[in-house]
């Protein structure tokens, strides 16, 4: 049976991963709220974009990159 796995998936990106479900389990618990504004725009809307882009597979390194410095400061301001 074979794995499907995002077009991006590899050693240097599992951290990316990481930190999306990370901020998703924050929200879970409470500990962070989708509607709290983050850089111009809602968790809950940077969630949304940080997946779409995970799951594109024109985004680049460089895009999934950003994004995932953003989730490591929401998950910083918790």
């Amino acid at each position: 049976m074979r794995v499907l796995r995002p077009h991006h998936h590899d050693d240097r990106l599992d951290a990316f991963d990481r930190q999306l479900l990370g901020v998703w389990l924050n929200v879970a618990t409470g500990a962070v709220d989708v509607e709290d504004r983050f850089w111009g725009r809602t968790v809950g809307d940077l969630l949304a974009a940080a997946e779409t882009a995970r799951l594109d597979r024109d985004a680049t390194r460089h895009e999934l990159a950003q994004y995932r410095h953003a989730l490591e400061a929401v998950s910083a301001r918790r």
